[in-house]
């Protein structure tokens, strides 16, 4: 059985930009759902005091 060897550079060039791509459209994906929740009515018996 051969044993494959990876280059150093590997987690450069490969590893860093998909971890970059997953961290940026984890950021995008939760800040489009914080934009588009519906901010709730407040409740007027709690407010009438």
């Amino acid at each position: 059985m051969e044993v494959v060897l990876l280059d150093d550079r590997i987690a450069v060039f490969v590893l860093l930009p998909i971890f970059l791509a997953v961290t940026l459209v984890s950021v995008l994906r939760q800040s489009l759902v914080a934009s588009n929740r519906t901010p709730r009515s407040p409740d007027l018996q709690r407010m009438q005091i």
